[in-house]
Formats: structure tokens, C-alpha cells, sequence
């Protein structure tokens, strides 16, 4: 009985060996886009998609916010994940 719970026990210890852990967390770094027209009736979530479709999912993209510019133009800023 002792020698079946060993064999798995000495298998999970393997494998935790063979991973290395994380080289840290992750780092957020602010990015921006122009975009035309004023911030919407969901400015944050516009911005968001808006940021998203440019640098994908992967970017993780997140606490954006909007400002209206002149000329009938508005600035998106969101934190995505630095490269």
C-alpha cells in the first residue's frame, strides 16, 4: 500500500522540478490612441475595444479612461502589459 501512494508522490515532485517558476509579475505601462469624435455614452469600454483590437488580448488591457480633445477628436488611455 506504502509503495503505491509513493511512486505518484515522487512523480508530482518531478514535475514540479522540471517548472521553473515566474520570472516575476506581470508589468502594466500606459498606452494611448487618438481617436475622432467625443468619448462615448461607455467611454471606458469604447476605449477598451478600442485598445484591444490595436494590441489584442494579450495585451491584457485594463483601467482605461477618456478625454475629449478639440476638433471633435478624443483620447484614449489604457494600461496593457509592456513588452
Amino acid at each position: 500500500m506504502k509503495k503505491s501512494i509513493i511512486l505518484p508522490i515522487l512523480c508530482g515532485l518531478l514535475l514540479l522540478a522540471l517548472f521553473s517558476p515566474s520570472k516575476g509579475e506581470i508589468k502594466f505601462c500606459p498606452t494611448t490612441m487618438q481617436l475622432s469624435g467625443p468619448c462615448g455614452p461607455n467611454p471606458l469600454f469604447e476605449c477598451f475595444e478600442a485598445i484591444n483590437a490595436k494590441y489584442g488580448a494579450s495585451a491584457m488591457t485594463q483601467r482605461c479612461s477618456c478625454k475629449d480633445l478639440p476638433a471633435n477628436q478624443h483620447m484614449c488611455q489604457c494600461y496593457i502589459v509592456c513588452q
